[in-house]
């Protein structure tokens, strides 16, 4: 029997890596004895959700691999894969940071960065989160996810949100973020590269609801509600 697509009722033709391998250092960039490649997870897939959405998977390296708030691993891929890439592909890049701005950055320290803050075409981003997520959904529950796919994310800046999103955790109030986060404490990572990415899984609810939390580079995080078509 020719299995199908974790994305749509397309046959599979083809493996899709979860996320995409691009996100993931070559041994060639890393430390002598060092992989950051192992048993990476893999779905079946049709050529349309796999080769040709490279592109796409191209673009989210680049912006996550800019997040100031990742980790050394990102910083040092940004310096040898994205920059590779650049002198091939000159015009992504350019895309991405024709609108930008110097900015000073400041940790929980206190600690201050003089950076850059670019505008990322987050529609973009956000339908490469929903093909990883829906990707994971498949891997975890041995079946594609019908339904819809609601993305929160803690790394980004949005001109627009000019209010604080909060909900009630008992007498205190948190932002969404905050209580989401506080969410997934309890739960186990997966993910055998934890330094590039980690993904948590809750078990479905009464209502067939499930929560995912992806993790990349330490510091890019995002939080997936999977709503079922009722």
């Amino acid at each position: 029997m020719t299995q199908k697509c974790y994305m749509c009722d397309g046959s599979a033709t083809t493996d899709e890596h979860v996320p995409p391998k691009c996100l993931f250092p070559e041994e060639k960039d890393l430390p002598k004895g060092v992989s950051l490649r192992k048993k990476l997870i893999k779905v079946p897939s049709c050529e349309l959700h796999n080769t040709a959405k490279s592109k796409d998977d191209e673009y989210l390296l680049y912006v996550l691999c800019m997040n100031i708030a990742n980790n050394s691993v990102a910083f040092q891929h940004f310096l040898k894969k994205v920059m590779r890439a650049y002198e091939r592909r000159p015009a992504l890049m350019k895309s991405i940071v024709n609108e930008s701005r110097e900015v000073v950055a400041v940790d929980t320290n206190g600690t201050a960065f003089n950076t850059l803050m670019v505008k990322a075409d987050m529609a973009r981003v956000h339908k490469c989160f929903n093909q990883i997520a829906r990707a994971l959904y498949y891997h975890e529950f041995k079946k594609p996810f019908s339904g819809q796919c609601r993305s929160l994310d803690d790394w980004t800046i949005r001109e627009e949100s000019k209010f604080k999103v909060a909900v009630t955790d008992g007498d205190k109030e948190r932002s969404a973020i905050e209580h989401v986060k506080s969410y997934f404490e309890k739960l186990e990572h997966k993910g055998e590269n934890a330094s590039v990415f980690r993904y948590r899984f809750e078990e479905p609810d009464e209502r067939g609801l499930v929560a995912l939390s992806m993790q990349f580079y330490g510091g890019s995080n995002v939080f997936i509600a999977f709503l079922p078509n009722a």
